[in-house]
This record gives C-alpha cells, structure tokens and sequence, in this order.
C-alpha cells in the first residue's frame, strides 16, 4: 500500500499558480513605481530644470513681494510654504493652499512674473506615490496591496514547497 503525500502535489501547485496570477501584476507595478520613487530628487530636478536657469539682471525682490504675487494668481488662496530657491538663478516656489487644493507656483524672484503653477497633487512623483502606496484608489487601493502582499507570502512558501528536493 503508497501511503499518500499531503498535501498532494497538484494542490499546492494550483494554490501557487492562482498566487502568481493575482500576485504578478501588483509586483510589477510595485516594482516600477518604487524604482522610480528611488530616483525622486534626479527626476524632479529634471521635470524642474526649465526654472534654474532665469536671466537675472540684478538683486531678487524680497520674499513678501513674490508671495503676494504668487497669491494674486491663484485667487482666494493662503499661503502654505515658501521653498527657498536652489540657486540664485532658480524661480522662487511657493505653495498655496486654496480650500483643500495646494498648488505650486514658480514666481520669477525678479520680475515676479508667474511662470508656471501646477497642483501639488498633479505632480509625477506625487501621483508616483499615490500609485505605489494604494493603487490611486483610497483605502481600496491599500487594501488591494496589503491583499497582494499576503498572497505573495502564500506564493513563496508554496513555491519553496514545490521547489524543496522529495526524499
């Protein structure tokens, strides 16, 4: 009489394969947005680099003038931050905050000419972020992730099950 393994061999395999299934796509994602998100300062450096450069012709005007002129071109907004330029040639950043919304404006330090303004959520490494930690879809998104994350679990011990020599 065989005695018979548990748990049989056709099992496991089907728990494993139906892991990877649901598994192989979150890990992928995964993986692509976390190697970006390593990168954040070179790859906003680059998204940036059109304000580093600005032809100055003379001393910068003074913080409160930039900020007010950063609150004029989004109306009805407060200011969140300041972020002090990385060089003297760079645009000055300012955030503000209108309700719920924050925004970036790029304010020239000279001429205080708005060059660019982009919602602080709109930006590649924020939605990067939002993308890695929960799918942008909320709470549902996180738990989906959380859910990937155990089923890779499954998928690892039933494959080093597989995998392990038979005496």
């Amino acid at each position: 009489m065989k005695l018979r393994r548990w748990p049989a061999h056709q099992i496991v395999w089907r728990w494993h394969f139906y892991a990877a299934l649901f598994c192989i796509p979150f890990i992928l994602l995964l993986s692509v947005t976390g190697g970006l998100y390593l990168f954040k300062p070179q790859l906003e450096a680059a998204l940036d680099s059109r304000y580093e450069h600005l032809q100055l012709t003379g001393p910068a005007v003074s913080a409160q003038q930039q900020v007010a002129a950063a609150l004029k071109a989004v109306p009805g907004a407060v200011l969140h931050a300041y972020e002090l330029p990385l060089a003297p040639q760079s645009a000055v950043r300012i955030l503000v905050r209108q309700q719920q919304v924050i925004s970036r404006v790029y304010v020239h330090p000279q001429t205080l000419e708005i060059l660019h303004i982009s919602r602080e959520d709109a930006r590649f490494m924020r939605v990067m972020h939002e993308l890695h930690g929960n799918l942008l879809l909320g709470a549902r998104g996180s738990y989906l992730v959380e859910l990937a994350a155990s089923w890779s679990i499954v998928m690892v011990m039933t494959g080093l099950y597989l995998w392990w020599p038979k005496a």
